[in-house]
């Protein structure tokens, strides 16, 4: 088997390409013809991540090309069209991912039928989903006293373990981000561990570079010249390259602030608010509330003095009642607000909730599901405007 370097010098790109007459060992007895690498490009462009992932297992050409370190500028990550919604249900022992179609126009008959793509064996000890970006989820398990932080891949089902960090460490906060520049993602971790039995600790703030096919994946110790305790149930949100989460100052007169931690200089920034929640609205931060009768949405606007901009929306008569539900806000890319359980009981039908805020409407979808075995109750992570994403290949 020979080898031939083909340079694109279009986006100066090389790749290897291996070419032989002989049978590939995993093509099932079929010949691969001579065809040139950009033409091999071309037609893997084409297909979903799904079936691209298909494909690594056809022959070491097709799989060659897709492990390349510069599949990002090959393939670029992209957005189904129409947009979609990604589901990952917890229960039974189970993680099962699904995709369904967003709804564009949602009335009371709308329904989405959700596609099965994956279902994983996960561990009784599972504890919970904690961020999500560019197509990766990130969740955490405890073995014996660690905790261990897992990327997990919902379309081609692969998953990584991250390292195991300091023992005897709190960990406080934990998220995935993206560099959308360097198209590089980042584990970033704050961590604390106290002395003796009083109020005083330190906090550590470590960085993990997250690279297809690496295996030294390690823990990086980065500067933060802010004290702040963070709000470990709050799930914060990636949007451009900057990681935003929720934390209360250690100084009193700051008080509550959202951190900002850009990925790719590995800097930290701070804002002064008490975020209920924080969404990604039209490519931008913001913070959504609900009180008796108003949906109070605030946009974080773009400009060097980051001002606020504060919407009251009139709830509709047809808002829903969660009664204490759990409930997690989302909004798609038309800036639909949509509201959706943490939970489900499998054995009864499940809902999402539209809200169209300028026209004031809120409609309920239901989404068909396969009722997952062995379990009463599932917790349910949603992320809308997914896109498709290959890496942990």
């Amino acid at each position: 088997m020979t080898k031939r370097k083909q340079q694109d010098t279009k986006e100066n790109l090389t790749l290897t390409v291996f070419e032989s007459n002989k049978r590939c060992s995993n093509s099932g007895g079929e010949y691969f013809d001579r065809i040139p690498a950009d033409l091999v490009i071309k037609i893997l462009s084409k297909l979903s991540a799904k079936s691209m992932a298909k494909c690594r297992c056809v022959c070491k050409l097709l799989s060659s090309i897709i492990r390349q370190p510069n599949y990002n500028q090959l393939f670029p990550i992209k957005y189904p069209d129409p947009p979609r919604f990604i589901f990952t249900f917890l229960g039974g022992g189970m993680l099962f991912s699904y995709t369904s179609t967003q709804p564009e126009n949602p009335d009371e008959n709308s329904s989405l039928v959700a596609t099965a793509h994956h279902h994983t064996d996960i561990p009784r000890d599972f504890s919970q989903i904690l961020s999500s970006v560019h197509g990766l989820v990130c969740y955490h398990r405890k073995i014996k006293n660690d905790t261990v932080f897992v990327i997990y891949n919902p379309i081609t089902g692969q998953y990584v373990t991250l390292p195991i960090l300091e023992a005897h460490a709190t960990i406080n906060y934990f998220a995935i981000g993206y560099d959308p520049i360097n198209k590089r993602f980042k584990v970033l971790c704050v961590t604390s561990v106290h002395h003796g039995t009083g109020e005083e600790f330190d906090s550590q703030h470590q960085v993990l570079t997250f690279e297809t096919g690496r295996r030294n994946l390690f823990w990086r110790k980065i500067q933060c010249r802010r004290h702040y305790y963070t709000h470990r149930y709050h799930k914060g949100i990636c949007i451009k390259g900057v990681l935003y989460y929720a934390a209360t100052s250690m100084k009193p007169m700051l008080g509550p602030m959202i951190v900002c931690f850009d990925v790719r200089s590995e800097k930290f920034g701070f804002i002064t608010w008490k975020p209920p929640s924080l969404i990604n609205y039209k490519g931008k931060l913001g913070s959504i509330n609900s009180n008796d009768n108003d949906l109070v949405l605030w946009v974080l606007e773009h400009g060097q003095e980051r001002k606020w901009s504060k919407h009251i929306y009139v709830k509709p008569l047809q808002w829903p009642e969660f009664n204490g539900i759990d409930v997690n806000f989302l909004v798609t890319s038309k800036g639909e607000a949509v509201f959706c359980p943490n939970h489900y009981d499998p054995q009864v039908p499940f809902y999402l909730y539209y809200c169209n805020l300028e026209e004031n409407i809120v409609v309920r979808v239901r989404v068909e599901v396969p009722e997952s075995q062995g379990s009463k109750r599932v917790l349910f992570h949603a992320v809308p405007n997914y896109l498709e994403n290959m890496k942990l290949t």
